[in-house]
């Protein structure tokens, strides 16, 4: 059996692991639209979505009430997900799809086929 000296721990402690984070130029389609459309364990929804400046931006709002806006050309994955689930009609396919090869855990609520195409599923702040 082999146990971890004091010098191994803080080699441990001193290690930064490597977030998983997309990028606006992983993205072959640059168009503004919504990217993943969800919510939280509060029911925050959670919008994430290119806009016109070719920024990724998430927003989570309830309601009219904006709690929380990031935006940038690369993101953290754990920034862009909630943490209860996904729309999958209301979720770009690529952009899923790049999640799931970065094995980002996105949990799909149950299709929806009544929700109607839209450019943009959520609100923008």
């Amino acid at each position: 059996m082999s146990h971890m000296t004091l010098e191994q721990l803080q080699e441990i402690r001193g290690i930064s692991a490597v977030k998983p984070s997309i990028s606006v130029e992983e993205l072959e389609n640059k168009a503004p639209r919504t990217l993943l459309f969800g919510y939280d364990v509060d029911r925050n929804t959670y919008h994430v979505y290119l806009d016109e400046s070719g920024d990724i931006v998430r927003v989570i709002y309830r309601l009219d009430d904006h709690i929380d806006t990031v935006r940038g050309q690369k993101l953290d994955i754990e920034l862009l997900v909630p943490n209860k689930r996904v729309y999958p009609e209301a979720t770009d396919f690529a952009f899923a799809k790049l999640l799931a090869e970065k094995d980002a855990y996105v949990s799909y609520t149950t299709y929806n086929s009544e929700r109607k195409p839209a450019q943009f599923h959520g609100r923008r702040f």
